[in-house]
């Protein structure tokens, strides 16, 4: 896209209304200096300085939107725990409605990064991957079912956390296609199957590869 054709698009993007429906996740930061090796394995010693929270997943695409001027509004699942309650308090930061957040019987997601002198030294994850419950499911489906005539964009955010099931998949585009609203899928290659009749997927290089069995090397491959 042109400078000019992307400035003018921007310019259109406040007009936008999207609901973006996904795996919400924090991501945390743990930030220090390395000035030794720990006596007792062949690791660094990480001093830590700060520490920081920072929207993950489907809500970081909300964030995005948001920063763009467009108006953008989150579904997705948070655990009953400290960093669940983290996760209202920055969305509420940041005047983005948790209206569409539901609990159910998992820990929120979370991705912690150790950072030192601008490296990263290690990642752990907290998460459960299992599909959410079929209550949980169903007061998404009525959320997005109340919200649907009100948005131009539905965006499916998927991290294959488990929140992005087939059902409600099925029963979500169904919602879709019947309220003329266009859906975008950021997807995940064990889900391709559950994505048909989408109006955009928007996979990366490899992602592409993978689900199609092409090996991408050139533009013609692509």
């Amino acid at each position: 896209m042109k400078v000019a054709g992307l400035i003018k698009y921007l310019k259109t993007f406040n007009k936008a209304k999207v609901l973006v429906l996904g795996d919400v996740m924090m991501d945390h930061f743990i930030w220090g200096k390395v000035t030794r090796i720990s006596p007792e394995a062949p690791v660094p010693v990480v001093n830590v300085t700060k520490e920081t929270l920072l929207l993950g997943g489907a809500a970081n695409v909300v964030n995005n939107i948001t920063s763009l001027g467009g108006k953008a509004e989150i579904c997705g699942v948070i655990g009953n725990d400290d960093m669940g309650r983290s996760f209202i308090k920055e969305i509420k930061s940041k005047g983005i409605s948790e209206d569409g957040i539901f609990y159910d019987d998992r820990p929120t997601t979370v991705k912690t990064r150790i950072i030192a002198h601008s490296q990263q030294v290690v990642r752990f994850d907290r998460e459960q991957k299992d599909e959410i419950s079929i209550k949980t499911q169903n007061n998404i489906y009525e959320f997005i079912n109340k919200r649907i005539k009100n948005i131009d964009v539905l965006t499916i955010s998927d991290y294959a956390k488990g929140i992005i099931t087939p059902v409600l998949m099925t029963d979500v585009l169904k919602l879709a296609k019947k309220n003329g609203v266009r859906v975008v899928v950021d997807p995940k290659v064990n889900h391709f199957n559950l994505y048909k009749g989408v109006t955009v997927i928007t996979p990366n290089n490899l992602e592409a590869s993978n689900a199609s069995g092409v090996e991408i090397e050139n533009e013609t491959s692509l």
